[in-house]
């Protein structure tokens, strides 16, 4: 299943998102920017007889430790609740992204994250006169799924075993197997 991309629309920002905990919080107003996950694949290097050096082989359904980083405009309870390592974090980000239709006007897409993960670290940022303190609160996530326009992108569950992009169960050989 691939992604529906229209030629006639240029991609140009984001124009405004809101963060929403388990509980339904509005987070909107505190988070100041968010640094989604890298999405990379474990690998195992492979050399010997007939390889010219080495090479990085991936290890298809494997994947790297997948961190997200949310920046605050200050210290809030809101970054401090999310410390409890009792606790798994979970949030709903919801984007609205901005194109120019090449026909005219600009088009709005719907951009939907859900994720959990653990706590694994927080930044109390710094205190500047007339300055944002720019704490960052740091999650190791378990699950990561990504829609554009209620279009699967990915749908990660590191210890459910699943592993879909763009619609593609990648671990459904692996998994029928084990």
């Amino acid at each position: 299943m691939a992604l529906n991309v229209s030629s006639t629309l240029v991609p140009e920002v984001i124009n405004d998102y809101n963060v929403y905990g388990a509980d339904g919080d509005l987070l909107i107003g505190l988070a100041d920017e968010i640094t989604l996950p890298k999405i990379a694949s474990k690998t195992t290097t492979l050399s010997g007889a007939g390889i010219l050096g080495e090479i990085d082989a991936p290890v298809p359904g494997q994947i790297k430790s997948s961190e997200m980083q949310i920046k605050w405009n200050h210290l809030y309870s809101h970054a401090a609740r999310m410390m409890n390592p009792n606790e798994t974090v979970q949030l709903t980000i919801r984007a609205a992204q901005q194109a120019a239709n090449k026909e005219g006007g600009v088009v709005y897409k719907g951009l939907r994250v859900v994720c959990s993960g653990h706590p694994k670290e927080i930044d109390l940022g710094t205190l500047k006169r007339a300055d944002t303190m720019g704490a960052t609160t740091t999650l190791e996530l378990l699950t990561y799924k990504v829609e554009v326009d209620d279009q699967v992108i990915f749908d990660i569950d590191k210890l459910g075993g699943k592993y879909v992009v763009n619609g593609e169960d990648l671990r459904a050989e692996i998994n029928a197997l084990i």
